[in-house]
């Protein structure tokens, strides 16, 4: 039986909001974030759906631009 208090709904909506911004900003996933026992999961759910909103955002952007970026420079 887990005696720790549910999280609130603000520590909730910190959490999963602390990973999107991570995510979306393509940053190094917070250690001290996602292996905390209650916070870890809403974090690493933010984290995967900032990911995938700054894919959406980068596909969109070349398609409006007309832009295709690659890993190679041409030469």
């Amino acid at each position: 039986m887990n005696d720790e208090p549910k999280l609130r709904p603000g520590e909730q909506y910190h959490a999963y909001m602390h990973g999107w911004h991570d995510g979306a900003g393509v940053k190094p996933i917070r250690a001290e974030l996602s292996e905390h026992p209650r916070q870890g999961p809403l974090y690493l759910a933010g984290y995967k759906d900032g990911r995938d909103a700054g894919k959406d955002a980068a596909g969109n952007a070349a398609e409006r631009f007309g832009y295709q970026p690659a890993i190679l420079k041409p030469r």
